[in-house]
């Protein structure tokens, strides 16, 4: 007998763990988890077939009961091609950041309670070994210091600068792959 595969999913693409409603309120746990992109295609026979049992004609309505979307709760299946978007116009590799940018709170909606793309790219600084790192890479591109004498430049107060520049932006502890402590930059807008 052969058996199918999913192909590999891309790494960072959120899924969503959808069931059958109905089942669920008789106690059964009927469905599967799926790529934001395949909940879109997923049928009730999909649902019932992952777990070896037969839809029953009250067998009607899906909800989202589990998820790694940036939102609390269980988001509506209507609202998925909105995280389609945003997942698509950010990408894979800038999704965590994305992600990250939402749950901080401070994120710009685009009306349909998911962050605007284009404002998180506008929003977006990188991802830091620290936000001192970040501030005084900055500051040194800027030129500000150009022409100033080694004397001013010694004298320069870095921790009230760095502090007076923290209300500009929000940051957020992450771990890189390897596991190494980083942050996560974000201009306030």
């Amino acid at each position: 007998m052969a058996t199918t595969t999913r192909p590999a999913r891309p790494k960072n693409q959120p899924s969503v763990w959808l069931g059958c409603s109905h089942c669920y309120t008789q106690g059964d746990l009927v469905g599967d988890w799926y790529t934001i992109t395949e909940a879109l295609e997923v049928t009730m026979d999909d649902l019932h077939d992952a777990c070896l049992t037969l839809a029953g004609p009250w067998c009607e309505e899906m909800e989202i009961f589990d998820h790694d979307l940036p939102v609390s709760g269980e988001p509506d299946p209507s609202a998925l091609p909105a995280w389609i978007e945003a997942y698509e116009a950010v990408g894979d590799q800038l999704w965590p950041a994305y992600h990250t940018w939402v749950t901080t709170g401070l994120y710009v909606e685009n009306g349909d309670g998911v962050g605007d793309p284009v404002a998180f790219e506008d929003a977006y600084c990188g991802i830091w070994d620290s936000f001192e790192d970040f501030i005084v890479e900055q500051t040194n591109d800027s030129g500000i210091f150009d022409g100033a004498g080694e004397t001013l430049v010694r004298c320069f107060d870095w921790n009230k600068w760095i502090a007076d520049c923290r209300y500009d932006y929000s940051v957020a502890d992450v771990r890189r792959d390897a596991g190494a402590p980083a942050v996560y930059v974000f201009r306030c807008l």
